[in-house]
């Protein structure tokens, strides 16, 4: 009886790390105001909610430097690279249109890039919410709520 247990505890581990993996995800913001001169609170506050989210869904999730560039073609391509010495799954582009007179975030436009391949897997636009009263929370659902169309399409995949 004894030598079945210990049989089925060494064929449990080793079929577990089969089951048990994570996605890793590195995201990259562009943050496009029109003055293109420091990265603003609320796309911080943004961004730091999509990580959240995505942690908090079984991803492991890193981050490049926020992006203030209007091109990012290279920046992409660069993070893509980047990526791939990583040993990362998904790079995701997410592109924040700022009112850069009163600090609210428009909309963004995302997609997610599979590393192994370079091909794009999902796109997405999302208009932003009108902000309550607490603009932080306002920002913060709006980060979960980009955060969760990103995690369908990774999880999708």
């Amino acid at each position: 009886m004894k030598f079945i247990h210990k049989f089925i505890f060494i064929i449990l581990l080793l079929l577990v790390p089969n089951f048990v993996y994570a996605k890793s995800v590195n995201i990259l913001i562009n943050q496009i105001d029109g003055i293109q001169d420091s990265v603003r609170n609320t796309v911080q506050l943004f961004e730091d909610s999509v990580m959240n989210f995505l942690f908090d869904a079984g991803c492991i999730v890193s981050s490049e430097k926020i992006c203030l560039e209007k091109d990012i073609s290279k920046t992409v391509q660069v993070a893509l690279d980047a990526s791939v010495n990583g040993f990362i799954d998904y790079l995701v582009v997410i592109k924040v249109n700022v009112n850069a007179k009163s600090d609210d975030l428009i909309d963004i436009n995302w997609e997610v890039i599979n590393v192994s391949n370079s091909k794009k897997i999902g796109s997405g636009k999302m208009k932003a919410p009108k902000p309550y009263r607490e603009k932080e929370v306002s920002i913060q659902r709006f980060g979960v709520d980009v955060g969760s169309e990103i995690y369908s399409c990774i999880k999708g995949n």
